[in-house]
């Protein structure tokens, strides 16, 4: 099991990150804004030179936190909630993603399912990650679907149908259960306890469904210590996303984490 966090949970700033790493002994990070820009528009030079930093700190990046395919699939409408627009075709930030994570030797690269839509076609998604699948194999990258509750597969019941009637070599769920419960999903444990199997990425929030926010991990109604931890695989990232948009809030959920992980 590895620790990592979402930077701009944080910060913006990656020296601040690289600070935070530091100070509490952490050697992962998953990357998605950085001083604004969203990983996807930085320049090639900005990126090197980010690698760089982490580098000579001994930091990897965990993950890639793409925008990748949470986008109208007709229009290319995008949301504005991680500074990014889109401007070119989705073969472009394919091939984008890839140099970055190259960039980063890093392998994984969270993406979505596009924007929510009445007409959405899943066998026409599905036949469109079997091709991805085959194109990441000579890439050597992975592809993590996050259930994501403005997306199509929004939930980890669409999760599990996903995975369970298909087989992918390098496309595997991304799990949130604070997404989860933020939409008032009712899950299905034999389902989850499925997706664990072959799932070996988590992005860690907690959501009370009193207040209807998320909150400090440890203070809402998830129990991630019987939902994920338990009989979860070894190899799992623990990726932090706190959303409380609070920077203490990561420093103390962080320590939540280590409790409930003894890591």
């Amino acid at each position: 099991m590895t620790l990592s966090f979402i930077n701009d949970e944080y910060s913006e700033d990656i020296l601040e990150c690289i600070h935070f790493c530091k100070k509490h002994n952490l050697h992962n990070i998953e990357l998605r804004k950085i001083n604004g820009q969203n990983i996807l528009n930085i320049k090639d030079t900005d990126i090197k030179r980010i690698a760089l930093l982490l580098n000579e700190n001994n930091i990897r990046v965990s993950c890639i936190a793409s925008p990748f395919l949470k986008w109208d699939k007709k229009n290319n409408q995008t949301l504005s909630d991680f500074s990014f627009y889109k401007y070119e075709d989705d073969a472009y930030y394919l091939n984008k993603l890839i140099q970055i994570a190259n960039i980063f030797s890093t392998s994984n690269i969270r993406i979505f399912s596009y924007i929510k839509s009445t007409d959405f076609d899943m066998s026409n998604f599905v036949d469109y990650l079997k091709r991805v699948d085959k194109f990441l194999e000579q890439k050597n990258k992975n592809f993590l679907l996050e259930n994501e509750p403005v997306c199509n597969v929004s939930h980890i019941h669409h999760l599990y149908t996903l995975f369970n009637e298909n087989k992918f070599k390098h496309i595997f769920p991304l799990i949130d259960l604070g997404n989860a419960y933020f939409s008032k999903e009712n899950i299905n444990k034999d389902e989850l306890e499925f997706l664990k199997t072959i799932c070996f990425y988590y992005h860690i929030k907690d959501f009370n469904g009193e207040q209807k926010c998320y909150v400090l991990l440890g203070k809402g109604d998830i129990n991630f210590f019987d939902l994920v931890i338990k009989k979860m695989r070894k190899d799992s990232f623990l990726s932090l996303e706190t959303h409380t948009k609070k920077k203490e809030d990561v420093e103390i959920s962080l320590n939540e984490l280590r409790r409930i992980t003894n890591a």
